[in-house]
């Protein structure tokens, strides 16, 4: 607001509707496919600091400085491979793909390491409006930080 009047920046371009609707859906599953990996597995995300790590090649997330990828335990400790849940949140009627799973995950520890809050991605949301369509969130899917 401007003394007490709204602006608005006719410049800049909304995002695609399909893209928003499919990345809010892709949020409400993904949230409770996280609320379920919380409460029901010990499913983490670990990463390495060089481009090869070991791990089941469906979820690897690779970026310039690291490797990261999704792994899940039993209650005695045995590696699952894939973890639970993950092979449907793949299929095409969630198209979640497993490495922007990872992404995700990484992105939302790096803005706030473990106090990354439902408030964190709702102002990190707000803040993406005024970007570039290619760069909002929208485009990003999936991998965008707290999905």
């Amino acid at each position: 607001m401007a003394s007490g009047r709204f602006t608005v920046n006719y410049n800049s371009t909304p995002p695609d509707s399909t893209a928003m609707a499919q990345f809010f859906s892709q949020i409400l599953v993904s949230q409770y496919a996280n609320q379920q990996w919380l409460n029901n597995s010990n499913t983490f995300v670990m990463c390495t600091n060089a481009t090869d790590v070991f791990c089941e090649e469906d979820s690897q997330y690779t970026d310039s400085n690291r490797s990261c990828c999704l792994y899940s335990l039993d209650n005695n400790a045995n590696y699952i491979d894939p973890p639970p849940g993950l092979p449907e949140l793949a299929n095409s009627t969630y198209g979640i793909p497993p490495p922007n799973i990872t992404a995700s995950a990484l992105a939302s520890y790096l803005a706030a390491k473990y106090n990354y809050t439902a408030s964190t991605f709702y102002s990190t949301l707000d803040t993406q409006v005024l970007l570039d369509p290619s760069q909002q969130a929208f485009a990003q899917g999936a991998s965008f930080q707290g999905v």
